[in-house]
């Protein structure tokens, strides 16, 4: 298998934000900063990976081991104390993020940030 900085997934990305409640919309208005926090993360390690296996940079078989390898490189989530507007539109962005961003940055491809301009700065972890 070929082997990847997953650093790079992480060290593009910004999770500081204002702070927000939730919206009636937005189904997890109840969550707490640090679920809504972890969510994003999900997201955002599930999309890369399925991109990087679409690309053949990593193999379907492991997927489980690359999303948990890419979740554990997240900042700490229980340090989250809000998140901004954009949460439910980042969600929803990251399900559909362009794979060939997540290719470039892999590639080292410079001034790549696959993160969608809805979910930068959507968690705030306090200063």
């Amino acid at each position: 298998m070929r082997r990847f900085r997953w650093v790079g997934l992480w060290a593009l990305t910004s999770f500081t934000a204002c702070t927000v409640g939730g919206t009636d919309d937005d189904p997890d208005a109840s969550s707490t900063p640090a679920e809504q926090c972890q969510a994003v993360q999900e997201g955002y390690c599930e999309r890369a990976i399925s991109c990087y296996e679409l690309a053949g940079i990593t193999p379907p078989s492991q997927h489980v081991q690359n999303v948990q390898e890419c979740l554990s490189l997240r900042p700490n989530c229980s340090t989250a104390v809000s998140v901004a507007d954009s949460y439910s539109a980042c969600l929803a962005d990251l399900r559909v993020a362009d794979c060939q961003e997540f290719v470039d940055l892999v590639n080292g491809v410079p001034g790549t940030d696959p993160m969608p301009r809805n979910c930068r700065d959507v968690i705030d972890f306090g200063s």
